[in-house]
């Protein structure tokens, strides 16, 4: 793979890249090392409420000049969590990965986390909760992941948490 290289700056961050010629767009992501396998089970959840909750502000953007920047330039933020980490992305043409780095820097740097904010998106998450539960394709997955590691086990663990973690 010769498009593909490797590299581990002096602050230990390891950055993957692909050049792909055909391409004429750029994804950035940021994966944090941190995703359910690493909670107990009164932080169930944590992972994934922070991953929501980063969106909400940060020292030096509001959530909506956040959403903005990137999307009023035809561009894609999000973020996911999984058993294994955390990550945020950003999707945007070439012009935009100043931008675009600076905005995810200010999202890992400066999140604000206020009270409101958290209360608003504690209803969102324990909504999104209640839809899980009604699908059976994602029970399904949650109980295969259960019954080939066991109910105690890091990788056994719900990615959004249980209402009751949540709520705490």
């Amino acid at each position: 793979m010769e498009n593909y290289r490797k590299s581990v700056l002096p602050s230990g961050i390891t950055v993957c890249s692909e050049f792909i010629p055909s391409a004429y767009s750029v994804i950035i992501g940021v994966y944090i090392t941190v995703g359910s396998r690493d909670e107990d089970e009164k932080k169930a959840g944590i992972s994934h409420f922070t991953e929501h909750s980063i969106f909400k502000g940060t020292k030096n953007r509001t959530e909506k000049e956040i959403s903005l920047a990137i999307e009023s330039r035809g561009g894609y933020l999000n973020a996911s969590t999984s058993r294994e980490w955390t990550s945020l992305y950003v999707h945007v043409l070439p012009e935009e990965v100043d931008l675009a780095l600076d905005i995810l820097a200010d999202l890992i740097e400066n999140p604000e986390f206020s009270e409101n904010a958290l209360e608003a998106e504690r209803a969102v998450i324990l909504q999104e909760i209640k839809m899980f539960n009604d699908s059976p394709e994602s029970l399904l997955f949650d109980y295969t992941f259960k019954s080939t590691f066991g109910d105690n086990h890091p990788l056994a663990r719900l990615i959004m948490g249980t209402a009751e973690s949540v709520n705490n």
